[in-house]
């Protein structure tokens, strides 16, 4: 999993060759892809007003393959991997192709690696960073990540099922999977509000687990200097975490905020995906019964560049439920709302350099809104003076 990604997918007869009787699902989309990307440039050939209307049609199309080239980039490199067939062959697969690239796309934008530096450098950095995937499932987020980023110390995968079929993790020496129940009993938040606090303390116990390791080299010193090197340990951790989740469902969701927001000295960044609301549960201190303060809020998003310009029309119609004989309101709206109240949530906004909402059309959800944050503070760390374990800070 340390390779570098292909310079361009495989051939057709290539992909077929590798996948096709193991994981029929990837090759039908991947055929499906290669055919819209061909029916588009036919019908650009003919520029003709009939053709115009098609190809726009077309163009739509491939809109929900998007992400899906980047993913066979690193196919190939595990074409011989048996186990990876069953994670290849599931269906909907190329719905979560196309969130973990909304995801991974956005961690990417956070390293801010430029596309000149060295490979020492790339290596340098993102193995100073430890990834948490929260309510991860198989880990389509995770494997695409450590394909993309390939240098990353550690990806930490966590979920509350653990009878999924992880035998593909065995080929990544960076991904490691945790059965924990972050959620609490139920859907009452106040039935395991404490289990918000167990999720910061694993994150920064496993950051400093990871410097703890890096702080001495076990061959080169005795047992006696292990034990000072592992009690001394500084702490302020020398890896820094990211968390990302696609989709959390309700109060999950509030936790992760909670979760950045109680370890600002360790994470670096977050991304965010966010799903179920609230309204179904009677709750009442949402915008929703006090809409002026959503408007006002998105107002002030659109000034910061928070919320960029063009979905400013969006975010700022709410619609209802026209045939219901009560004032319902529409569940695309109570999602906008929702995702501006988890923004409502952050916490010092302005640590940050990047803090975005942002919509992603090639994300094949309704659900497509992410909210991505990076803490100033934490943005440029130097190879030059390590002596401590930790960044040289700019």
């Amino acid at each position: 999993n340390t390779m570098s990604p292909q310079p361009s997918i495989p051939s057709p007869r290539e992909f077929s060759d590798s996948f096709h009787h193991r994981a029929p699902k990837i090759l039908y989309y991947y055929e499906n892809y290669l055919h819209l990307k061909q029916q588009i440039l036919e019908e650009r050939e003919h520029e003709k007003n009939a053709l115009l209307r098609d190809s726009s049609r077309c163009e739509d199309s491939l809109k929900m393959y998007h992400y899906l080239p980047s993913f066979l980039h690193n196919a190939k490199i595990l074409q011989n991997m048996l186990p990876l067939y069953s994670f290849l062959n599931k269906n909907h697969l190329n719905k979560e192709i196309s969130e973990a690239g909304g995801i991974v796309t956005r961690l990417e934008r956070i390293f801010a690696l430029e596309q000149d530096q060295t490979e020492e450098r790339t290596a340098f950095v993102q193995n100073r960073y430890c990834l948490f995937d929260i309510g991860s499932g198989r880990g389509y987020i995770s494997v695409f990540t450590a394909l993309r980023l390939p240098h990353i110390h550690r990806i930490l995968m966590l979920d509350r099922c653990n009878k999924m079929d992880l035998t593909h993790l065995q080929y990544f020496s960076n991904i490691q999977f945790q059965w924990v129940y972050l959620r609490g009993n139920g859907r009452n938040i106040g039935g395991g509000r404490h289990l918000e606090r167990n999720f910061g303390e694993l994150v920064r116990q496993e950051l400093h687990s990871a410097s703890r390791k890096q702080c001495f080299t076990p061959e080169d010193c005795t047992m006696e200097e292990q034990c000072t090197a592992i009690t001394t340990a500084p702490t302020f951790p020398h890896h820094y975490g990211i968390i990302f989740g696609c989709h959390l469902c309700t109060h999950l969701a509030e936790i992760y905020i909670e979760c950045w927001n109680q370890q600002p000295d360790c994470l670096h960044g977050f991304v965010l995906a966010p799903c179920c609301h609230l309204f179904h549960e009677g709750t009442n201190d949402l915008f929703a019964n006090n809409l002026s303060l959503y408007f006002n809020l998105v107002e002030d998003c659109l000034r910061s560049g928070v919320l960029h310009e063009s979905l400013r029309e969006e975010f700022m119609s709410i619609e209802y439920d026209q045939e219901s004989k009560c004032q319902k309101m529409m569940i695309t709206s109570q999602y906008k709302i929702w995702t501006m109240h988890l923004f409502r949530l952050i916490e010092n906004p302005e640590e940050c350099d990047i803090l975005h909402i942002e919509k992603d059309e090639c994300v094949m959800s309704d659900k497509n809104y992410f909210i991505l944050a990076r803490r100033r503070r934490m943005k440029e760390c130097t190879m030059e003076d390590d002596t401590d374990g930790g960044f040289s800070m700019k």
